[in-house]
C-alpha cells in the first residue's frame, strides 16, 4: 500500500524501527456513546500506540481526538457498481447521429434542393427551351435526383442548363458532408462502450430506491452519513445502508457489487485502484463528489514525534519521493494508453439490420397479393366471355 512505502521511506530516512499493534475492533474506528473511539482510531487517542500506519480521513471529531501529519493525499468520495453491459438493441439506433432538428433540416434541405431544381429547369425551359430535348426534370425527377444523391447513388438524369448543374453540384457537396458526419458518428458510437450508468447523483440514486448502499465498518464515511444535516445523506443512511451487514474491508466491500445485485459501494476514490486487480468484476463509477478530503496519518495526541514526521514528509514532498510512490499506486494514465479491441456485436446494428428484413418481407407480401389477384382476374375472364357469347 502506499502508506506502507511512505513508512518505510520515513524509516530509512530517519533511521528507526516500528514495532506493530494491531487493533481488536475492525476497521477505522468510530466514535462510541460514551466518548471513547474504537479501532485504530482508539489505539492512537489512548496513546497505546504513537501513530497508525494508515491513511485516515481528516475529520473534526478525529482531529480532536489526535493529531494528524501533512496531508499526503486529496480524494473524493464515490459510489462504485459493476459496470453496466452493453444494452444496444435499440430502434431507434440508426436516427440518434443526428438530433431531431438537424434530421428535420436534412429532411427540409432535401425538398428545397428539389423544389429549386426543378423551378430553375422550368425556367429555363421557357426562356430558352431545349431543342435536344434533353433531361426532364420536374417535381418528381427533381425529388429522385436528390434523394439518390443523399443516399450517394448515380442518377441517370444530367441537367444540361448551367443553373442546374450548380444545384446539382451543391447537391452533392451538401450530401457528402452529410453522410460522412453520419458515418463517423455511428460508427464511433457502436464502437465505444459507454456504458448507461443507473444513476449519477446521489439525488437520482434515492430516486431509483433499488440500490443498496454499502460503507466500511467503523469509517469516517459510516459518521458523516450518520451525523449529516443534509437531507438525502440522512435518508440514504437511514432507507439504502444496511448497519448490521456492513463489509469489514475495502476489498469484501468492492466485491459486493460483483456478487450482489444491485448493489453500489460508497468509498474514497483512492481506495479503489489497488483492490481492481482482485475483483471478480468490471466496475464503473457514476458519481464523484465534487469536494475532496484530505488524508493523513494519525498521531497520538501531543506526541514529539509529529515535528520530526511532518519535516521529513516535507522533504519527500520536495523531492518529489511522495509523487513516485503516488504515481506507483495510482499511475496517471498516458495518451498512448493501448485500449482493446472492441468488436460491434449482433444487438448493436440489430435495428438496422432489420431494414432489409422487414424490405423483404414487404416484397414477399406483395408478390404473393398480386399473384392471388392476377389468378383471381383469370378466373374471372372467361365466364365473362361466355355471357359476352350469350
Amino acid at each position: 500500500m502506499f502508506v506502507d512505502d511512505v513508512w518505510a521511506s520515513l524509516e530509512n530516512m530517519i533511521n528507526f524501527k516500528s514495532e506493530h499493534h494491531e487493533s481488536a475492533a475492525q476497521g477505522f474506528g468510530n466514535l462510541l456513546p460514551d466518548g471513547n473511539w474504537s479501532g485504530l482510531m482508539g489505539l492512537v487517542n489512548r496513546r497505546e500506540v504513537d501513530a497508525g500506519q494508515r491513511l485516515f480521513a481528516v475529520t473534526v471529531e478525529r482531529t480532536d481526538a489526535v493529531d494528524f501529519t501533512i496531508p499526503l493525499l486529496r480524494t473524493s468520495l464515490c459510489l462504485v457498481i459493476e459496470k453496466p453491459g452493453r444494452n444496444v438493441f435499440k430502434w431507434n439506433n440508426f436516427l440518434k447521429p443526428f438530433s431531431p432538428q438537424l434530421w428535420e433540416a436534412v429532411l427540409v434541405s432535401l425538398l428545397l434542393l428539389a423544389c429549386f431544381l426543378s423551378l430553375l429547369y422550368r425556367v429555363k425551359q421557357r426562356l430558352a427551351p431545349d431543342a435536344a430535348g434533353g433531361a426532364v426534370l420536374d417535381l418528381g425527377q427533381s425529388l429522385q435526383y436528390v434523394y439518390t444523391s443523399f443516399c450517394q447513388q448515380g442518377c441517370s438524369v444530367t441537367p444540361s442548363s448551367a443553373s442546374c448543374r450548380v444545384v446539382c453540384l451543391v447537391t452533392k457537396l451538401t450530401a457528402t458532408i452529410l453522410v460522412a458526419g453520419y458515418s463517423a458518428y455511428i460508427v464511433s458510437h457502436l464502437t465505444v462502450h459507454e456504458p448507461q450508468m443507473p444513476f449519477r447523483s446521489l439525488t437520482t440514486l434515492m430516486a431509483d430506491g433499488t440500490y443498496k448502499v454499502g460503507v466500511l465498518t467503523n469509517s469516517f464515511i459510516l459518521m458523516y452519513l450518520n451525523g449529516s444535516k443534509t437531507k438525502v445523506l440522512r435518508r440514504i443512511y437511514n432507507e439504502l445502508v444496511d448497519t448490521n451487514d456492513l463489509p469489514l474491508s475495502e476489498l469484501e466491500g468492492l466485491q459486493r457489487t460483483c456478487t450482489r445485485r444491485k448493489y453500489t459501494y460508497l468509498t474514497l476514490c483512492s481506495s479503489v485502484p489497488s483492490e481492481v486487480r482482485y475483483l471478480s468484476c468490471q466496475i464503473a463509477i457514476p458519481w464523484k463528489s465534487k469536494s475532496k478530503r484530505e488524508l493523513a496519518i494519525p498521531i497520538a495526541k501531543g506526541s514529539p514525534y509529529r515535528g520530526v514526521l511532518n519535516y521529513y514528509l516535507n522533504r519527500m514532498r520536495n523531492t518529489g519521493l511522495l509523487r513516485r510512490l503516488r504515481d506507483k499506486w495510482w499511475p496517471r494514465r498516458g495518451s498512448d494508453e493501448t485500449r482493446p479491441w472492441s468488436s460491434v456485436p449482433m444487438g448493436a446494428v440489430a435495428s438496422i439490420m432489420m431494414i432489409p428484413a422487414v424490405g423483404i418481407v414487404a416484397a414477399v407480401v406483395i408478390i404473393v397479393v398480386e399473384c392471388i389477384v392476377k389468378r383471381c382476374c383469370s378466373c374471372d375472364k372467361p365466364s365473362n366471355t361466355k355471357a359476352r357469347r350469350k
